[in-house]
C-alpha cells in the first residue's frame, strides 16, 4: 500500500530483540507527497527531548513495525500548518508533563481530534485505538525484526477507514 498524501499516520517501532509484546517506541508521521515529518520523543540521558524531522524515507526505518493511517487531512497549507503546530504543542513541556512517547502521542491526538482534524466527527475512544495499534503491532513485530520488506501500512478502524 502506497502512503496517502496529507495524512496522519501512527509510526510504530519495536524496541527489543525478539520483541516484548505492547512494548513500543510511538510517533506520529505527517506524509506530503514523496516525503514528510516524523514527530516524536525520545528518552535522552537528560529526560525527554523533541525530535522531529523530515523524513524522506521511513517505511525503510530501522526497527519500524509499520504504519497505521488515522486521518486525512485538507490538502492546503493552512490545515498542515495547523497540524504541525498543533503536534509541536507540548514540544517544551514533555518533562514537566511526565510524557513517555506514546502518552505524548495520545495527548497530540486529543488537540488534533479537538480541532476536527482527526476521525472526523466519530467519537474516538483513544484506548480502544491504542488496544487495535498494539494488537497489531503484536502480530507485525516478528518481520520487524527479520527487516521483512516493504514494511505494512494499514488503515484505522478505530477511525471510521474500512480494513
Amino acid at each position: 500500500m502506497s502512503l496517502t498524501p496529507n495524512s496522519i499516520y501512527i509510526a510504530l517501532y519495536i524496541r527489543t530483540d525478539p520483541p516484548i509484546p505492547d512494548n513500543f517506541h510511538w510517533a506520529l508521521y505527517l506524509h506530503r507527497h514523496d516525503a514528510g515529518n516524523k514527530y516524536h520523543i525520545t528518552n535522552e540521558s537528560t529526560g525527554w527531548v523533541a525530535a522531529h524531522a523530515p523524513e524522506s524515507a521511513i517505511l525503510k526505518s530501522f526497527l519500524l513495525v509499520g504504519l497505521i493511517r488515522l486521518a486525512d487531512l485538507p490538502s492546503s497549507q493552512a490545515a498542515l500548518d495547523e497540524a504541525d503546530q498543533l503536534i509541536r504543542s507540548y514540544d517544551n513541556q514533555v518533562n514537566e508533563m511526565g510524557f513517555t512517547c506514546r502518552t505524548w502521542l495520545f495527548k497530540v491526538l486529543e488537540l488534533l481530534k479537538k480541532k476536527g482534524l482527526l476521525c472526523g466527527d466519530k467519537d474516538l475512544d483513544m484506548r480502544v485505538l491504542e488496544r487495535e495499534v498494539m494488537d497489531w503491532g503484536n502480530e507485525e513485530a516478528g518481520d520487524a525484526v527479520s527487516n521483512v520488506q516493504p514494511r505494512p501500512v494499514r488503515v484505522s478502524a478505530v477511525c471510521g477507514f474500512e480494513i
